[in-house]
């Protein structure tokens, strides 16, 4: 069904969304505007990067997703990776869903080198993305890529209960509890060192 004519506008009209930060979760957080709650669907890397803020006025970049009967907000930390997420979701098979997975998994710098650099290997190692996925995503974004500013950082997180939020963050992501909690418990075994949020669900990432 083709989408509304009124969506584009909608697309065009949101650029960033600027209030208080009321809850933030790593797959997820709802941002406070002049009395109005938005909820925006994020990477966990801009999660890492807000988790913090909780209760402070912040600024996140969004991306209007409105397909049929449904409109979702997307939220980005910076320019940076909004774009990326809109480069990814311009792919053929390449939803927005899959684009947040690919977020989540590396940063927005490490995913343009990776299409720069035709590391297919690296690409299809990211859940959603396939041999067939990861060949599209250097065919069409090669050449974008050098145009693109990317700079991603992130603070150590310091919660004790990262287990738990990584778990809700990959079931969040769509994947089932039994695997999820599997390789949450691969990953603990194979690092000695305590690992933060959003590094334990880039490292189950990989192996789910």
């Amino acid at each position: 069904m083709p989408q509304p004519k009124y969506s584009n506008y909608f697309v065009n009209m949101f650029a960033y969304l600027h209030g208080q930060l009321s809850h933030v979760e790593p797959t997820f957080c709802i941002l406070d505007v002049n009395g109005v709650g938005y909820h925006l669907s994020i990477s966990v890397n801009t999660f890492n990067e807000i988790k913090s803020g909780i209760n402070q006025k912040i600024k996140l970049f969004v991306s209007p997703i409105i397909r049929e009967d449904t409109f979702d907000l997307y939220g980005f930390f910076d320019r940076a990776e909004k774009n990326m997420f809109l480069h990814l979701i311009s792919v053929s098979g390449v939803g927005p869903s899959t684009a947040r997975i690919v977020l989540s998994t590396y940063q927005a710098d490490e995913i343009a080198m990776a299409i720069r650099t035709e590391n297919i290997s690296m690409l299809k190692s990211i859940k959603g993305i396939g041999p067939k996925a990861a060949q599209r995503l250097i065919i069409d974004l090669k050449e974008k890529m050098s145009k693109i500013d990317l700079d991603n950082t992130g603070p150590v997180d310091s919660s004790n209960n990262v287990k738990k939020q990584a778990l809700d963050a990959l079931q969040a992501l769509g994947f089932s509890k039994g695997p999820a909690e599997k390789a949450l418990v691969k990953v603990a075994q194979e690092n000695n060192e305590e690992l933060t949020t959003e590094k334990l669900i880039k490292h189950a990432l990989k192996i789910l």
